[in-house]
């Protein structure tokens, strides 16, 4: 009778020693190079807030420069929940089965259904006309440019696009055998003249608008808080946006100049990704409702209109707020980047 005592006393403190270990060890939170700047600064703390909320546990942020680093850190399971595009999202997965979205930015509406964002090429006003083909903006043009993308392992700023622009001149004799590795590449022979990645949005728009390049690749949403509408419709070919008078560096220099879309994709938001086995069912579920609360719809760090100026990660137009996404809801995305 002493030894079962003395053998359930044992597991009662290993089991309190591990469960109050994991319930005070703070969560870990890692952000990807694009919001790794001061400027996201009040993003991150309003993610951090929410999660203590939850959770009652401390969240550590942690800042990454390459995101690569991101998705290691959750395969590895250092790392407990990070924001990442989509694309990375799937790149994850292909390396484990422990990250799960958390959350996702809804749509207008509240809900899932639309959940998506536009994903841009945008030239520099002046050299719009270039890119029309019988009075429409085309592709075909875009041989032979200086193009600049933001980062290999981008969604809307490299996966989604060049995928995009290799299915599209793989129907010409030229370029039948185009993949998505050569236009990441530029030189003689290549399909761009030159290749540049900004590493973020506002440097990859500065790029564009100081000579540096002739084509961007852009997020509607990552680009929301540097540029605004001028003329045009909104988020389609022919629309003409400038650079936000609010803006840091390197924009502050060149505030006003104007870019114009020439072709658009569409994107899944973002989502916010988890490590199952990091996180117990009980905290997910707590964070999730807090996440899906008024209270963080109405967050301006989280979502905020267009003509903010407070820097948000996602858009608020109308009744936007986070909703569960399953995995199964970035298959589409995945049959595109299936494109080599």
């Amino acid at each position: 009778m002493k030894k079962i005592v003395a053998v359930l006393l044992a597991l009662t403190v290993m089991f309190c020693f591990t469960g109050c270990s994991a319930k005070n060890k703070p969560i870990t939170m890692v952000w990807t190079a694009l919001q790794a700047s001061e400027e996201f600064k009040g993003v991150r703390e309003a993610f951090a807030a929410a999660v203590e909320q939850a959770t009652g546990r401390d969240v550590e942020i942690k800042l990454s420069t390459d995101q690569n680093v991101s998705i290691e850190s959750l395969v590895e399971g250092s790392a407990d929940i990070s924001y990442m595009g989509s694309a990375m999202y799937i790149q994850t997965t292909e390396r484990t089965s422990d990250v799960e979205p958390l959350v996702v930015w809804s749509d207008a509406e509240g809900k899932l259904d639309n959940a998506y964002h536009g994903v841009w090429l945008a030239v520099r006003a002046e050299q719009a006309e270039d890119y029309r083909i019988g009075g429409e903006y085309s592709l075909d043009n875009i041989q032979g440019k200086k193009m600049c993308y933001v980062s290999q392992v981008s969604s809307s700023g490299f996966r989604i696009p060049s995928a995009t622009i290799a299915s599209y001149f793989r129907q010409t004799e030229k370029w039948q055998n185009l993949t998505v590795d050569d236009l990441s590449v530029g030189g003689p022979g290549a399909f761009f003249s030159e290749v540049l990645f900004g590493g973020s949005y506002p440097a990859t728009i500065y790029n564009l608008l100081t000579d540096k390049a002739d084509i961007v690749a852009l997020s509607e949403v990552e680009t929301a808080n540097h540029i605004e509408l001028i003329s045009g419709p909104e988020g389609e070919p022919g629309a003409v946006y400038a650079v936000k008078a609010s803006v840091a560096a390197p924009l502050d220099t060149v505030i006003g100049q104007e870019l114009v879309i020439i072709a658009t994709m569409r994107g899944n938001h973002s989502p916010l990704v988890y490590n199952t086995k990091n996180l117990s069912a009980e905290e997910v579920k707590k964070i999730r409702e807090v996440l899906m609360s008024d209270e963080c719809a109405n967050n301006p760090y989280m979502g905020s209109p267009k003509d903010s100026d407070v820097v948000s990660l996602f858009i608020k137009t109308q009744d936007e707020r986070f909703v569960v996404a399953d995995d199964a809801w970035f298959d589409s995305l995945r049959d595109l980047l299936t494109i080599k």
